[in-house]
Parts: C-alpha cells; sequence; structure tokens
C-alpha cells in the first residue's frame, strides 16, 4: 500500500459517509482528521529515509485498519 492508495481510501470512505443517510457524525470527523494527517504524511515522504518510510507505512495501516 502506498500513501497514494491510503489517502483515496480515506477520500473514498468520506464520500460514502457523506451519502449516507443519517451518518454518524463523529465517524465522520474521524476521516476528516485521518484525512489531513495523511495529507501531512504525503507532503513529508519523498523526502524522508527509507527506514522512515517503512514506519509510515505500518502506521498507515494501523490507523486506517482503526477506521
Amino acid at each position: 500500500m502506498s500513501v497514494d492508495e491510503a489517502l483515496l481510501l480515506v477520500n473514498n470512505a468520506i464520500v460514502k459517509q457523506s451519502d449516507a443517510a443519517g451518518a454518524d457524525r463523529s465517524k465522520t470527523q474521524d476521516l476528516l482528521d485521518l484525512k489531513t494527517i495523511l495529507d501531512l504524511v504525503v507532503t513529508e515522504y519523498p523526502t524522508i529515509s527509507n527506514y522512515k518510510k517503512i514506519i509510515r507505512l505500518f502506521e498507515m495501516r494501523r490507523m486506517l485498519d482503526d477506521n
């Protein structure tokens, strides 16, 4: 999984959540917070070391699984 794929998954989840009638506001807010975090990761990702890239990928996977 790449950073861009993770961001795409979150964006798709936000769209689905916003289309759902009676959507849970806290779930939507969690997804928006996750999108903000992933946007920051996308900007820093190309300049960090390979070791830190691996750590970021594990962190992203954990955050996606949690949401």
